[in-house]
């Protein structure tokens, strides 16, 4: 609660019903702003506690002066509200959305691939030689962000790999067992899991993830090996 009217009505209110003696409306408004000094402080310092170092220094330069003539700080450009519905208004809200953007767009990794090359193949390094206080596990991409390789590999390191797939219609997905029978999709199930194949081979792909984690080799090193379909881990 931020209004100190309010604090004050909440402060008569629990004296009356408490039947003490009502002070004068000045040491009310006192102790109502010393209260909300006191648990705004412990506010504060439970949200700096919880920041890195790295989400100080952002909140400094948004606290900023900048240079130009206004000297407005980016905190005030971030607050603004949207204005009325004109088309100026709405242009100044997309410039101020396009700068947030900007303002919080992050690289925490990025690699020069050759050209030609299918991307799936060094899409997984991104996650895996991050360093920074952010580690996510999801992962996003296009097409050319994915291959069954790549979906198994990222399933034994954890990741939740989730493209965006044109041609449907042209991938063969695999059922459990030649009895499972899905409503509405089950025309895209042409093919049915090897589970023996799996079982077979799962140690050498547990070795190979974890490989991969200790540092020993990396994702795309795998990843070009596995793209022979003759190769057995592969199949």
């Amino acid at each position: 609660m931020e209004d100190l009217a309010d604090i004050v009505n909440i402060a008569i209110k629990e004296l009356t019903r408490h039947s003490f003696e009502l002070p004068g409306f000045t040491s009310l408004t006192k102790e109502a702003q010393r209260g909300r000094a006191q648990v705004n402080r412990a506010l504060y310092r439970q949200v700096y506690d919880a920041l890195t170092a790295e989400g100080r220094n952002a909140i400094d330069t948004l606290l900023a002066e900048s240079a130009s003539e206004s000297h407005q700080t980016r905190w005030n450009m971030l607050k603004q509200d949207a204005g009325s519905p004109t088309l100026t208004h709405l242009r100044e809200l997309l410039e101020r959305q396009q700068w947030l953007v900007r303002e919080t767009y992050i690289a925490p990794f990025s690699h020069f691939i050759p050209c030609g090359v299918w991307e799936a193949v060094y899409i997984l390094d991104g996650l895996l030689k991050n360093k920074s206080d952010i580690q996510p596990d999801v992962l996003h991409a296009d097409t050319q962000g994915q291959s069954e390789p790549v979906f198994a590999l990222a399933h034994l390191l954890g990741i939740e790999l989730m493209p965006r797939i044109r041609n449907w219609k042209n991938i063969d997905l695999c059922r459990a067992d030649r009895k499972s029978r899905y409503e509405h999709i089950d025309s895209l199930f042409k093919e049915t899991i090897h589970w023996t194949l799996i079982e077979t081979h799962f140690p050498d792909m547990l070795r190979v993830a974890l490989s991969i984690k200790a540092g020993r080799i990396s994702a795309s090193t795998i990843l070009r090996r596995l793209g022979n379909r003759k190769n057995r881990l592969y199949r």
